[in-house]
């Protein structure tokens, strides 16, 4: 860990620990109400404890080591890639079954906006 960063990971540590602690909230709320537990909600908050939980053992864990570092900082990238993943698929689930509403000057906009 760098100087300039040592004054911040209290800071850090609390706010993504507080991140663990709304995700798992909202978990256990979706598991009472009797959601589906393979919904994109699920897979986005389960991947959301996960990094945030690598991110709290980077910041408290000597990282001096390249394996320590590669596997605490770079690896994490790789779940919160998953999770706007799953973001993506789940606004484009919402537009793909909202789509039958649409006009024709909605799609045509959302063709040139969308086209390259």
């Amino acid at each position: 860990m760098t100087s300039y960063s040592r004054p911040y990971t209290p800071l850090l540590v609390g706010l993504y620990f507080l991140l663990i602690i709304l995700a798992s909230y909202q978990i256990l709320l979706n598991y009472y109400h009797g959601h589906k537990l393979m919904s994109f909600n699920f897979g986005f908050l389960g991947l959301c404890v996960m990094f945030c939980v690598f991110r709290v053992v980077f910041w408290l864990s000597d990282t001096s080591t390249y394996v320590s570092y590669h596997l605490v900082f770079w690896y994490p990238i790789n779940i919160q890639f998953g999770m706007f993943y799953l973001l993506m698929l789940y606004l484009m689930r919402l537009v793909r079954l909202s789509e039958g509403s649409w006009n024709i000057k909605r799609k045509k906009l959302v063709f040139w906006i969308c086209s390259p």
